[in-house]
């Protein structure tokens, strides 16, 4: 099966930023925040989508927290936000889309081995019959070796969770 990436995508989910901000990779912007006329009516793109190539490593705009990650599908006649993570910095949430579409496979690998998206299962370390499954971005430094460089997941506050 082939896999298919698109470029990234990152919004803002909150009102307004003040700031100026670093973009979060260095590629052309290919479609801007804003309106746009189409056939019938007017819709409004709420992110900025860069042509950057596929498995970039994307950097946060705004330091914060990781408040969601997931897979989203597309709608009846859309495309597809494909794996995306939420980083919530307390005044506004950064919502970084299409980091990659494939669903085919169970745990993407970039090409180089780089980077994986995994699904774990959670074992809360207070409670073992507390149990979840989540998905993980993981940067490898070697992963022959097993050593991970980071892992981004979203998990509950005020718990400690066990992956096995």
């Amino acid at each position: 099966m082939k896999r298919i990436f698109v470029c990234l995508v990152f919004g803002l989910i909150a009102n307004g930023v003040a700031q100026s901000l670093e973009p979060p990779v260095n590629y052309d912007i290919t479609s801007d925040y804003g309106p746009r006329d189409v056939t019938n009516g007017t819709w409004f793109h709420e992110a900025i989508d860069y042509a950057a190539p596929m498995w970039t490593p994307v950097e946060a705009v705004e330091e914060g927290n990781i408040s969601d990650i997931g897979y989203q599908t597309p709608p009846e006649n859309g495309s597809s936000g494909g794996w995306y993570i939420k980083v919530s910095t307390g005044a506004r949430t950064w919502a970084y889309l299409h980091l990659s579409t494939d669903v085919a496979n169970d745990n993407p690998i970039s090409p180089d081995t780089q980077f994986e998206i995994k699904f774990v299962t959670l074992e809360n370390a207070a409670n073992p019959v507390d149990i979840k499954h989540q998905y993980v971005f993981i940067f490898w430094f070697n992963r022959g070796l097993k050593k991970a460089q980071k892992v981004l997941a979203f998990l509950e506050p005020n718990k400690t969770w066990y992956v096995y």
